[in-house]
C-alpha cells in the first residue's frame, strides 16, 4: 500500500488542475487572493509590531528588518532594494514562510510549558497564534504551506506520533488547491513547494556527499527553483550560490533576535531599542553584501525563455542523478547511455523548436516589436548581427511604470541583457515614462534624445539615471546614421536644430527611417502634420518610402496626413495605443484615411504587441 496517501492524491489533483485549466473559473472572493485580511484586532497587532521595529531602527532599514521577520505582506519594501535582493537570490529572505512559523511555534511552545500550561490548552494556544500570524502576513502560498505544515506538527505532538514531511506538504498543496485551483500556476506556489521539497529530498543526499551543510541547504532549494525562475523570468542569477553561503548562516540568528526584540518592544520599547542597535550593524553588512554582488555586471543574466520540455527535462535528469548518489551508485558514462543522452538532447531541440514559445523569434532577420505598454510607445528593433536598440520605454502609471511591467519583461524573454541603443523621441511621459526603469536595470552603450526642454519628473529623471550611469548621450539630429550591423541602418530625418514651434514636444520627435537592404520602417514617434510637412518639404516621396508605418500620435487625428501617407506610401501601418484611453485614440479619420490607402492596419488595443520580421526583401507579421 502506498505509504504517502496524501502525496499521491495532491500529485493526481494537481496533474488534472492542468488539464482542465480552460474550463476553471477565476475565483474572486476567496481567503487566499495574496492580500493581507483586513481584520480589525489583526491589523492593529501588525501594525504595532512595525511600529515598534519603525521607532527603534533608521529607514531603510527599518522596513528591510520588518520584512525579514513579517515578510514584504506586512511591511512593503523599497522596489529597488527589493528588486536588488532578487538579483542575488534572496528574494526568499522577505517571505514570510517556514522560518518565521518555526520561529514562533518553537516560542509559542517554550512559553507554554515554562507556564505549565495543560498541553491540549497550549497547543490551542500556539494553534491559534499560527493562523492570526498566517492572517496577518498576508495568507501566501508560503505561508499557508508552512502554517499547515507547522499545524500537522502540532497535531503529531498532541497526538504522540511523528507527522510524514511529504504528506504535511501535500496536505498543504491540497488545502491550497481546493481554496484556489489556479495556484498551482502561481510562481509563489511552485517556488516554495519546490524549495521546500528540495530541503526534504535533496539536502540529505548532499550532506552524505559530504557536501557542508551550509552549502547544502543553500544549493538544494537552488537546484530545485532554477527552472522555475528560469522559465517565468528568463534569468539566472550566477551569485546566488555565494550570497547565500555568506548569509544564510546567520540570518536565521537575525530573523529569532528580531522576532523576540519586537515582541518585546511592543510591551517595554526600550528593549527593542537595545535588541535593535546590533541588529542595525549586521543589516547594515547584508545590504553591503547584497549591493557588493548586485552590481557585478554578470551576477544577473538574462536568456531566452526555454521550452517547457526543457524544464521537465531539467528535472528528469537531477532526480535521476539523485536517485544515482542515493542508492550509492557512480555516475558512469557508456558509450550506449552517451549515445542515448545525446538523442535525448537533440529531441529536445527539436521540440522546443517546435513548440517553444512564440516570443523567441529568428536571430537571422530583422525584427522590429511593438510592445503592448498600453497608452504609449515603446519599440524594439534587434539586427541580424545581434545589435538591440529600444525606442521609448512607455508610460508611467499611478503604482509603476510600463517599462517594469511590459518592456523589461519582454527584453528579458528574449534573452536581452544589454542595450546596445536607446532613443527617447520626445519627453512626454507616455515615451519616457518607463525608461528610467529600462536604463537601471540593463547597460545601455549609447542614449540618443531629442533634446528638447522638458520639466516632468519622469524626464528629469531619465537625464539623472544618463548621468549617474554615465551612458553616453547625444542629441538625434538629421542627417546622422545609427548602424545597428549587417547593412540595418537607422536613418534619423528629424528634428533640425531648429525646432517647430507648433506643438513642440510632438512635432520634433525623433524621426527613424530603419532600412535593411530592400526593406524599411517608418518611425515617426508623436509626429504631427506640421512635422510631417516639413519633412516632407526636405525629402519629398522616394526617399521617405517604406514598407511599414509605425503611426503618429497614436493615431490622432492631428497626424497621418493624406500627402505623408501617399509619399511614405506602406503596405502595413501599425497603431500604439491603449484601450479605451481617455484621448479616444486612434480618431476616426486617421483609421479611414488609412483604409482609403488600402494600408493594413493593426493596433496593440487589439492585437497586443506587434512583431515585425523581414530578410531583407520581405516581411513578414506575428
Amino acid at each position: 500500500m502506498f505509504k504517502r496517501p496524501f502525496l499521491l492524491i495532491a500529485v493526481f489533483y494537481a496533474f488534472i488542475i492542468i488539464l482542465l485549466r480552460p474550463f476553471i473559473p477565476v475565483p474572486e472572493n476567496i481567503f487566499l487572493q495574496h492580500q493581507k485580511q483586513k481584520i480589525p484586532i489583526i491589523s492593529q497587532l501588525s501594525s504595532r509590531f512595525v511600529s515598534v521595529i519603525s521607532k527603534t531602527t533608521a529607514p531603510p532599514y527599518d522596513s528591510l528588518l520588518a520584512s525579514i521577520i513579517f515578510g514584504t505582506g506586512i511591511s512593503p519594501l523599497d522596489p529597488s532594494l527589493k528588486e536588488s535582493y532578487k538579483k542575488v537570490g534572496l528574494a526568499h529572505l522577505l517571505v514570510a514562510s517556514g522560518t518565521q512559523v518555526s520561529i514562533l511555534i518553537g516560542f509559542s511552545l517554550m512559553i507554554v510549558r515554562s507556564l505549565k500550561i495543560p498541553l491540549k490548552l497550549g497547543i490551542f494556544f500556539v494553534s491559534a497564534i499560527n493562523v492570526i500570524f498566517t492572517i496577518m502576513t498576508g495568507c501566501g502560498p508560503s505561508m499557508i504551506r508552512a502554517a499547515v505544515m507547522g499545524q500537522i506538527g502540532l497535531f503529531g505532538l498532541l497526538l504522540d506520533r511523528k507527522g510524514d514531511t511529504y504528506n504535511s506538504l501535500a496536505i498543504s498543496a491540497l488545502i491550497l488547491m481546493i481554496f484556489d485551483p489556479l495556484i498551482v500556476f502561481d510562481i509563489g506556489f511552485q517556488l516554495t513547494f519546490a524549495a521546500t521539497w528540495a530541503l526534504i529530498y535533496f539536502c540529505p543526499i548532499l550532506e552524505e556527499k559530504k557536501v557542508p551543510p551550509v552549502i547544502a541547504v543553500s544549493l538544494a532549494p537552488i537546484l530545485a527553483t532554477t527552472p522555475i525562475v528560469f522559465y517565468n523570468f528568463n534569468q539566472l542569477s550566477i551569485v546566488a550560490l555565494p550570497v547565500n553561503i555568506l548569509v544564510v548562516p546567520w540570518v536565521e540568528t537575525l530573523t529569532v533576535i528580531g522576532f523576540i526584540s519586537t515582541l518585546l518592544g511592543s510591551v517595554f520599547l526600550p528593549a527593542a531599542e537595545i535588541l535593535n542597535f546590533p541588529l542595525f550593524i549586521v543589516l547594515k553588512i547584508l545590504n553591503g553584501i547584497v549591493y557588493t554582488f548586485c552590481n557585478i555586471s554578470f551576477s544577473n543574466l538574462h536568456f531566452r525563455q526555454p521550452g517547457f520540455l526543457f524544464v521537465l527535462s531539467y528535472y528528469a535528469g537531477l532526480i535521476y542523478v539523485a536517485g544515482i548518489w542515493r542508492r550509492g551508485e557512480a555516475v558512469v558514462f557508456t558509450k550506449k547511455k552517451l549515445l542515448t543522452f545525446l538523442l535525448f538532447l537533440v529531441c529536445i531541440f527539436i521540440w522546443n523548436a517546435a513548440f517553444g514559445t512564440e516570443e523567441n523569434f529568428p536571430k537571422d532577420k530583422l525584427q522590429v516589436s511593438v510592445i503592448d505598454v498600453k497608452q504609449g510607445d515603446s519599440i524594439f528593433i534587434r539586427s541580424p548581427s545581434g545589435k538591440n536598440m529600444l525606442i521609448d520605454g512607455g508610460p508611467k502609471f499611478k503604482t509603476g511604470d510600463a517599462g517594469k511591467s511590459f518592456v523589461l519583461p519582454f527584453l528579458y524573454k528574449q534573452g536581452v541583457n544589454k542595450l546596445d541603443v536607446v532613443v527617447l523621441t520626445h519627453p512626454h511621459d507616455d515615451h519616457v515614462g518607463g525608461l528610467s526603469s529600462v536604463l537601471s536595470s540593463l547597460p545601455v552603450g549609447l542614449v540618443i534624445d531629442s533634446g528638447q526642454p522638458h520639466t516632468s519628473r519622469a524626464y528629469k529623471n531619465f537625464l539623472r539615471i544618463i548621468s549617474e550611469k554615465k551612458i553616453p548621450y547625444r542629441l538625434g539630429k538629421m542627417g546622422e546614421l545609427i548602424d545597428l550591423g549587417e547593412e540595418v541602418l537607422g536613418e534619423i530625418l528629424h528634428p533640425i536644430d531648429e525646432f517647430i514651434e507648433e506643438s513642440a514636444l510632438n512635432n520634433n520627435s525623433v524621426v527613424i527611417r530603419l532600412v535593411y537592404k530592400n526593406f524599411a520602417m517608418m518611425l515617426v514617434g508623436d509626429l504631427e502634420k506640421e512635422g510631417e510637412l516639413a519633412i516632407l518639404g526636405r525629402y519629398g516621396g522616394v526617399k521617405i518610402r517604406s514598407s511599414v508605418l509605425k503611426v503618429g500620435h497614436h493615431g490622432s487625428n492631428t497626424a497621418s496626413s493624406e500627402d505623408f501617407l501617399n509619399s511614405v506610401d506602406p503596405k502595413l501601418a501599425v497603431i500604439s495605443v491603449g484601450k479605451r484611453n481617455n484621448f479616444n485614440h486612434p480618431h476616426k479619420s486617421t483609421l479611414e484615411n488609412l483604409d482609403r490607402f488600402g494600408i493594413r492596419t493593426l493596433r496593440t488595443d487589439i492585437n497586443g504587441t506587434i512583431t515585425i520580421l523581414s530578410d531583407g526583401n520581405n516581411y513578414e507579421i506575428r
